[in-house]
């Protein structure tokens, strides 16, 4: 894969939270989808190589296994209904958007939630934490 640079930053990753290391995939995703604009076919080659080679190196980042796991249920929905991959750099996008914005629903509840003078402890670089403090 061509794009092994980008694929190693994010296997390396260990100082981005879930929702950042999703949002790179998700974005990796849709631009190699655009560049390659591999048949519905090729398309589940793509997402297997990449769901081998970037989450066992990222095992506890939940949201990166759900995003695999949505495309390919996506690309089984979408079987021999469309001939493009373009649904799947969509529904990528899609997926990283949603996250987005419910984190930003995550972050209004802890903030309300947080009182002047509380201390919040983390182990993470969680983004809701982040937004919500």
């Amino acid at each position: 894969m061509e794009d092994g640079r980008q694929i190693e930053e994010i296997r390396t990753d260990n100082v981005s939270g879930a929702q950042q290391l999703t949002e790179k995939i998700a974005n990796l995703i849709a631009q190699l989808f655009e560049q390659r604009k591999p048949t519905a076919s090729e398309s589940k080659g793509i997402l297997v190589e990449l769901a081998r080679t970037i989450m066992p190196a990222q095992p506890a980042m939940a949201p990166i296994v759900n995003l695999f796991n949505h495309l390919f249920i996506r690309l089984d929905r979408n079987q021999g209904r469309s001939k493009s991959a373009q649904p799947l750099a969509e529904a990528a996008q899609a997926f990283a958007r949603a996250m987005t914005q419910h984190t930003g629903a995550l972050a209004g509840h802890l903030f309300a939630l947080v009182r002047d003078g509380n201390v919040v402890l983390t182990h993470s670089a969680s983004q809701a934490v982040r937004e919500g403090l």
